[in-house]
């Protein structure tokens, strides 16, 4: 019996920023891989955590409506993110950039934002 061919699927994409965790506080750094902090969405690669909990790299929502990002400022601010990284989401915000991977092996911002090293 022949099975019948599947029909090719295809998705639809959309853009996320990449950027270096050069980019971000120590204590930044440490904050992000809490699952529970506000906008968190994921793990590169959750199966290889490190002790901390963090993985290789972690992914946040940046919320698009001005309301809800209004929101999640006061959330991060709770939870402890320094005003740098909160400025990143702002940044993130005014170009509609709804999604930011932050990894290790992330990539470089063109423009004038600071570096940590750490």
């Amino acid at each position: 019996m022949k099975t019948k061919r599947q029909p090719k699927i295809k998705f639809e994409t959309i853009r996320y920023a990449d950027i270096s965790t050069k980019y971000i506080t120590k204590t930044d750094g440490e904050l992000i891989g809490i699952k529970k902090a506000p906008g968190h969405i994921g793990s590169t690669d959750p199966d290889d955590q490190y002790e901390d909990g963090g993985a290789e790299g972690e992914f946040f929502a940046v919320q698009l409506d001005k309301e809800c990002f209004q929101q999640q400022v006061e959330e991060m601010q709770a939870f402890g993110f320094s005003e740098h990284l909160i400025r990143i989401f702002e940044l993130l915000h005014q170009q509609r950039i709804q999604y930011v991977r932050i990894d290790a092996n992330g990539g470089e911002v063109d423009g004038d934002l600071p570096t940590f090293e750490w």
